[in-house]
């Protein structure tokens, strides 16, 4: 999933309000993300279901991180959300409401290039509306349901979808003091 070096990697995990954590802040260091995910593999569980405000939060470590370097970046901004389905906590129809308008105006903000990933897991009795989860996936097809046993598979997929996104990203900036008569530059990237 992670296959360019410097990309960063924060993760949050989360269930009730209280419960919700950022178990690993922003780092291109993956031993330590491995390690983080391993280790919530064995987490017991976090009570109900924050679906939106795990959303939010997330949404907004990652746009204060990506608004927070100063340097010019060509990079994407990608929020995975991995979740059941079910929101169990607060007032779920002001909180979608909050979560989609959110995302519809940083979506807006072209300089974020921002893409969200909803990936409801289906299967083990969970009851939940696909609508509604893929209301937080920046684009229809980053809406992707997969069972417990596929999850690995579908990380797999995005990630492979992030990396050509990533090489097809290029920057390039000239500035060419062109002088007299001839004014004309022709530039060619392949």
């Amino acid at each position: 999933f992670m296959s360019s070096p410097n990309a960063e990697v924060a993760v949050f995990a989360f269930g009730s309000t209280s419960l919700s954590t950022l178990e690993q802040d922003f780092s291109t260091d993956r031993a330590a993300t491995a390690a983080t995910l391993n280790r919530l593999a064995s987490d017991p569980g976090r009570g109900s279901t924050n679906l939106y405000g795990a959303f939010l939060t997330s949404l907004e470590l990652l746009t204060t991180r990506a608004r927070s370097d100063t340097a010019v970046t060509v990079s994407s901004n990608t929020l995975v959300i991995l979740t059941d389905g079910v929101h169990e906590t607060g007032d779920a129809d002001s909180l979608r409401e909050r979560s989609v308008t959110r995302l519809e105006s940083e979506a807006m903000n072209r300089d974020l290039r921002l893409s969200t990933f909803a990936i409801p897991v289906v299967g083990g009795g969970n009851e939940y509306d696909q609508g509604v989860v893929c209301a937080l996936a920046s684009a229809r097809e980053n809406c992707i349901s997969a069972d417990p046993d596929s999850i690995e598979q579908t990380f797999r997929q995005i990630g492979a979808r992030l990396q050509r996104v990533a090489e097809s990203d290029f920057l390039m900036a000239v500035c060419s003091p062109l002088e007299g008569s001839r004014r004309s530059l022709t530039i060619t990237a392949q």
